[in-house]
């Protein structure tokens, strides 16, 4: 009697047994399915976070390479670029352009009046607030005070307007607002030299 109520080898489990047996492994299957589901929902979203951290970073890092220049009155300043150009700003003007995008397009943004000696390379680009001038080694200024012009001092510029409605290739000695010959190797101002031809005395104390 003490042993009757241990089931038999030859003895089929009863249907009651079997039914507990399955819904207990098929539920331990079931909450394993879900677990692993959850770690990798889990490490899709840590994948996710973690690339938006690495992009937010960069973001971040190629912003601290942005570099401006700027002069105020009776200031000039001069500066080297990344790719040894040299540039020379007038009062009141301004320079601005990235450090790391520059290696791959020499693009710089400027405002006033600038004197520039280009080392030869890839296509050297000055934007102003209403033209483009592209160089690819060469001495020229661009100025966009009183208006905009810009004085070629050796080898070739392009400027065009960001309407696209003006386009001038200028050479050694032209200027795009002028078809007459300048003899001057460098903008007067750059050696603190002024010529004034028949100025009247206002412009010549202003320039002063």
């Amino acid at each position: 009697e003490a042993f009757s109520h241990i089931p038999l080898l030859d003895e089929k489990p009863g249907e009651n047994v079997l039914n507990e047996m399955e819904e207990r492994l098929f539920s331990k299957r079931i909450i394993f399915e879900k677990t692993e589901k959850r770690i990798i929902h889990w490490r899709r979203y840590l994948s996710v976070a973690a690339l938006i951290a690495v992009l937010f970073g960069c973001g971040l890092w190629i912003k601290s390479m942005d570099m401006k220049f700027v002069t105020g009155s009776n200031e000039q300043l001069a500066f080297m670029l990344p790719d040894q150009s040299e540039v020379k700003l007038n009062e009141n003007s301004l320079v601005e352009y990235n450090r790391f995008f520059f290696y791959f397009n020499r693009n710089i943004n400027m405002a006033g009046e600038a004197y520039y000696v280009v080392t030869k390379g890839q296509k050297f680009t000055v934007e102003t607030p209403t033209h483009l001038i592209s160089v690819l080694g060469t001495r020229f200024m661009v100025s966009e005070t009183d208006r905009f012009d810009v004085f070629c001092y050796e080898g070739k510029v392009l400027v065009e307007s960001l309407d696209k409605r003006e386009k001038k290739i200028l050479t050694k000695g032209r200027s795009f607002g002028s078809d007459k010959v300048m003899q001057e190797n460098q903008p007067n101002w750059v050696s603190h030299k002024y010529v004034f031809n028949s100025a009247p005395l206002v412009d010549v104390l202003e320039a002063l």
